[in-house]
């Protein structure tokens, strides 16, 4: 028997079993399920399962702890940060194809666009040094009671202005 055959072969039993294994067991009727229905509807609803945790009070006690971080970062900021670090601001030098990118966009959003982050053409066909090129939002933590806030690195890295 070749190699085809008995492969073929193998797939149709391995469908099949569980088949076969569905098959032994009888549906229940519908009469059967009537008396469940009815009885389901009539029950409150379940506690919390035995063995799980219940973050409800730790929720309340340091729920007033937790802050929202808002960034922007300006198209300055964020020209000299992809300079030092290269594209996407995360280091290892240029991406392969760089210079290829921008066009492979513009063939399908136009050509109007512009790549994030990047120079922008200003009516007069200058670069637009100005305005916000990103923002981002975050959580933090304070932890300490003069206002030391605890997040993440990448909420805030290279931020022009930081609000909390």
């Amino acid at each position: 028997m070749n190699h085809r055959i008995r492969n073929q072969m193998f797939g149709l039993i391995a469908m099949t079993l569980p088949l076969a294994a569905c098959a032994q067991q009888p549906a229940p009727a519908a009469k059967d399920l009537a008396p469940i229905a009815a009885n389901r509807s009539a029950t409150p609803a379940p506690q919390l399962v035995a063995g799980l945790p219940d973050f409800t009070n730790l929720v309340e006690q340091v729920g007033p702890g937790v802050v929202n971080i808002e960034t922007t970062i300006t198209r300055k900021d964020a020209m000299a940060r992809q300079q030092r670090s290269g594209p996407g601001g995360r280091g290892g030098g240029a991406m392969p194809d760089d210079d290829q990118m921008p066009e492979f966009f513009r063939r399908f959003f136009g050509p109007d666009f512009q790549m994030p982050g990047g120079p922008r053409q200003g009516p007069g066909g200058g670069d637009d040094d100005g305005g916000i090129a990103g923002k981002s939002m975050g959580s933090g933590f304070i932890i300490s009671a003069d206002g030391y806030v605890l997040t993440n690195h990448h909420v805030v890295d290279g931020a022009s202005e930081v609000t909390v």
